[in-house]
């Protein structure tokens, strides 16, 4: 039995393939481009809890609010359009998010607004009043 070793030759390993994966990348779909999707800040001031998230190109009909007890789930469910095109690059397709929070009192779901501007979702969430201690009287018989 022969055998026989075959040396690779690093440098042309070293210096080429950087070139092949460069091509491959360029032509291989691109992904993750709908990163800011979803991204969400929660804030407050005295009377509101306020949500942003970012929903570009999202509509109305598109997102859900949910609401349970305390806990609040916003979504965004985007279908890719029906088209006939014969597409050479096709970069934006469906997307969804999701993102669910819990917040520290109930949320009184008839109070809360949300509206879309500029691909930014605000939901305005009202803080429930604070409900004070109340000392109950013991009346004798």
């Amino acid at each position: 039995m022969n055998k026989t070793l075959v040396k690779s030759n690093p440098v042309y390993v070293d210096v080429f393939r950087p070139l092949g994966s460069m091509f491959d990348d360029f032509f291989a779909p691109t992904r993750n481009l709908s990163l800011n999707q979803g991204l969400m800040d929660v804030y407050e001031d005295d009377k509101n809890v306020y949500a942003e998230i970012d929903a570009p190109s999202y509509e109305p009909s598109d997102i859900s609010i949910e609401v349970d007890g305390r806990r609040m789930t916003i979504s965004g469910k985007k279908e890719e359009e029906k088209t006939d095109k014969r597409y050479k690059i096709k970069e934006r397709s469906s997307s969804s998010f999701i993102r669910t929070f819990v917040l520290e009192e109930p949320i009184d779901e008839a109070r809360v607004v949300a509206e879309i501007k500029d691909g930014v979702l605000v939901v305005t969430i009202p803080k429930s009043a604070k409900i004070e201690p109340k000392r109950i009287e013991i009346k004798k018989k």
